[in-house]
C-alpha cells in the first residue's frame, strides 16, 4: 500500500512549536516502521522549505527539512507533468481545492494512494474515491 502526504504534514514535523508537532511525528515514524511507500509530487521539496523559511528565518532548518524528504524511507518524487497538471487542473475545478492541493489529490488518486494531510479544506474536497486521512487516523494496511 501507498500514501501521498502532503507539506502539512512535513512542516508540522520540522516545527516544534506547531500545534500537530507531536502527533506529524508520530505518524511519520509509523510510516517509516510501516515501511509505507510514500508517493509525493517534486512540488513537496519547495513547499516544505518555503513554510519553513518564511515564519522562521531559518535557513538551516529550511535546508535539513528538504534533505530529511529526499532521504525519507521508501519516498518516491513524481514531477508534474503536463497529465498530471490537467488532472489537477480537472480536480481544481471541479471540487475546487486550492491549486497545489489539487496536485497531491491527483498524485494520490493516480498511485491508488491514501492522502494524508492537516488541511481541512483538502480532507473535505476531491473525488468520493479518494481516501483520505489525518495523521492520527492513517494506519498501515496488513501486507497480504
Amino acid at each position: 500500500m501507498s500514501c501521498t502526504v502532503d507539506a502539512s504534514v512535513f512542516v508540522s514535523a520540522s516545527r516544534p512549536s506547531d500545534v500537530n508537532h507531536v502527533a506529524s511525528r508520530q505518524f511519520l515514524r509509523r510510516v517509516r516502521a510501516a515501511g509505507e511507500r510514500v508517493v509525493c509530487p517534486t512540488l513537496l521539496l519547495s513547499e516544505c522549505a518555503g513554510a519553513v523559511i518564511r515564519p522562521t528565518g531559518d535557513v538551516e532548518l529550511a535546508a535539513e527539512v528538504v534533505t530529511m524528504l529526499a532521504r525519507f524511507p521508501r519516498a518516491e518524487f513524481v514531477p508534474l507533468d503536463l497529465p498530471r497538471g490537467h488532472r489537477a487542473a480537472e480536480i481544481a475545478i471541479v471540487h475546487r481545492p486550492k491549486g497545489a492541493d489539487a496536485v497531491y489529490v491527483a498524485l494520490a488518486e493516480e498511485a491508488g494512494a491514501t492522502l494524508v494531510t492537516w488541511d481541512v479544506e483538502t480532507l473535505q474536497r476531491g473525488p468520493t474515491t479518494l481516501t483520505r486521512l489525518t495523521p492520527p487516523d492513517w494506519s498501515p494496511r496488513p501486507q497480504p
